[in-house]
């Protein structure tokens, strides 16, 4: 069967290559629903009988001369589980007049059917398929519990070595069919997982290209994503290799998760050191390494070795995979890797070096704690070229003594910052306070020139204006306090202004001014004065810096 598109084949022709299904595929895909034995009880103490499995009626009367297992199927009751007398399967007795309308038994099942064109050309017929026992109108009983099951085409996958077309039913067109780039599973997760299908045919495969597929090896560790590993297979063959020498990890990424991890891996060779990219000897050690247990981790080992390699770092792949085991983080990891690269010490070195100095701690926060100590020296400018400073005889007190280095040089940049941008805001403050100050008396508003003043009126009053104080700096708003006058330094409330507008206002925890009627009537007084304009107070006196009226 000549299957040469002159041009990429649209869904519906990809659709049409895929052959009805035949009334023994279809009893294949009814044998995957729970199999009922529906039933009235006869006078006589018989019963009408209805097999959805086999789809048979028939009738179990008694008789003189009975097996055991016919006495069994005639005292059996709704619920119980018997033996079909006509097909001989094990089903579950269903009495109808107990189970009513039957809303209950609805099934979904799903199925994936091998359908063979020639030597290099696999169709995948993936279906849904539905049924239920409810009665919606009347109808006979042959019809309601004999009935085939509903099936539906969700997708096709047409395979070739090295290709894979794939084409998927269009819900809102009946008849549509449209092309699917992505390789994924057939089916959705919505009322059940994506996985959670059968494949019939396989044994089809014997005169494909797909002979070799390694169903088999696959199904020992994994009992799912087998039209992904066959979609897989087709365009990366040596994963078959992998499976049977127990490299997993690569499989994995491929099917569950669509990664080939073309810079580790070479999938066009023929031997899994090759594939790995590794000398024979050193995949041996990676090989017994993660297939021994020591990690699943397979791609986090490869990455530590060729970095390793690219800078060339003496101890290969055994250094590579005890370094995995001690530093689980990449980024720790990769800074170790590069003062070994510079020749500052030497992995074994360094591991010593931790060891000694861990005590009853572990490797890891020991390493963690030099890492910490490491960054700070850098930032600190410490002469790192020294050994005895890189690797401190008293990790624990250098690694202290570093961090209020860094605390106080942290805090000495914020001081430099923060008073370039109080000098740069000075006129910002002045413009605030001529147009925000004011003073009755009773209640003041002060106008804030520095961010630490901002900052303290944060944490008094337990809210969140601390982190406005850059804002307030450059002009993009102004901070407010709300104080008594007889104690203008204690923190009463707190105002944002914009534009001349008030944006918010908060007390003690964010209470609302409406806690506090004096003040919130002058505050109200103090929006009036500022929405006419600030005019100038006449009877000025002095109250803590600011206009009295």
């Amino acid at each position: 069967m000549d299957l040469k598109f002159e041009k990429e084949p649209s869904g519906e022709e990809l659709e049409a290559l895929a052959s009805p299904l035949t009334p023994q595929e279809e009893e294949t895909i009814n044998k995957l629903f729970t199999p009922y034995i529906f039933y009235h009880t006869l006078k006589n103490n018989g019963k009408e009988c209805y097999c959805s499995s086999c789809r048979s009626h028939f009738f179990k009367k008694s008789e003189r001369t009975m097996k055991d297992e016919d006495y069994a199927f005639l005292n059996a009751r709704h619920g119980e589980t018997v033996r079909c007398p006509e097909c001989g399967r094990t089903a579950e007795l269903k009495n109808i007049g107990t189970i009513r309308k039957g809303k209950n038994l609805e099934e979904g099942r799903r199925a994936v059917m091998i359908q063979v064109i020639d030597h290099d050309t696999v169709l995948l017929k993936c279906y849904y398929s539905w049924k239920n026992y409810e009665s919606f109108y009347p109808e006979n009983e042959n019809v309601r519990f004999l009935k085939k099951p509903g099936i539906h085409m969700s997708k096709v996958y047409l395979l070739s070595p090295g290709d894979v077309k794939i084409a998927k039913h269009n819900y809102y067109f009946t008849s549509h069919f449209s092309r699917v780039e992505r390789i994924g599973e057939p089916f959705t997760s919505y009322f059940s997982p994506a996985s959670d299908y059968e494949v019939f045919g396989v044994g089809y495969l014997i005169g494909t290209f797909l002979k070799y597929l390694p169903i088999k090896e696959y199904d020992t560790h994994y009992c799912t994503h087998q039209v992904t590993l066959m979609c897989m297979y087709c365009l990366y063959p040596s994963l078959e290799i992998l499976l049977k020498t127990g490299d997993l990890a690569p499989v994995e990424e491929l099917v569950f998760r669509g990664r080939p991890h073309k810079r580790e891996l070479d999938w066009k060779k023929n031997t899994p050191w090759e594939i790995f990219k590794l000398p024979k000897a050193e995949y041996k050690i990676l090989h017994e390494y993660v297939c021994g247990g020591a990690t699943n981790d397979t791609f986090d080992t490869l990455k530590i070795y060729n970095s390793l390699k690219k800078h060339n770092v003496k101890g290969g792949m055994k250094t590579a995979i005890h370094l995995l085991s001690l530093i689980p983080s990449p980024e720790k990891r990769a800074a170790v890797i590069k003062y070994a690269a510079e020749g500052r010490f030497t992995l074994k070195r360094f591991e010593n070096y931790i060891n000694k100095n861990k005590g009853k701690g572990t490797f890891y926060n020991t390493i963690s704690l030099w890492l910490d100590y490491e960054a700070w020296a850098r930032e600190l400018e410490y002469d790192l070229d020294d050994p005895v400073v890189l690797l401190p005889k008293n990790l624990k007190k250098a690694h202290d003594e570093a961090f209020e280095n860094h605390k106080a040089h942290k805090e000495e940049i914020e001081a430099k910052r923060a008073k370039k941008l109080e000098a740069a805001a000075e006129k910002h403050i002045k413009k605030y306070k001529k147009k925000y100050e004011y003073s009755d008396g009773e209640f003041s508003i002060y106008v804030p020139s520095t961010s630490n003043e901002i900052i303290a009126e944060g944490r008094e009053q337990h809210h969140c204006v601390g982190g406005y104080a850059a804002r307030h700096l450059q002009g993009k708003l102004c901070i407010c306090f709300l104080r008594k006058a007889a104690k203008p330094e204690k923190s009463f409330y707190t105002i944002e202004m914009k534009k001349g507008k008030c944006m918010q206002i908060h007390g003690f925890r964010n209470c609302g001014i409406e806690e506090s009627p004096e003040a919130q009537l002058f505050f109200e007084k103090w929006l009036k004065w500022v929405a006419a304009g600030s005019p100038a107070i006449k009877d000025a006196g002095s109250g803590a810096g600011m206009p009295a009226a």
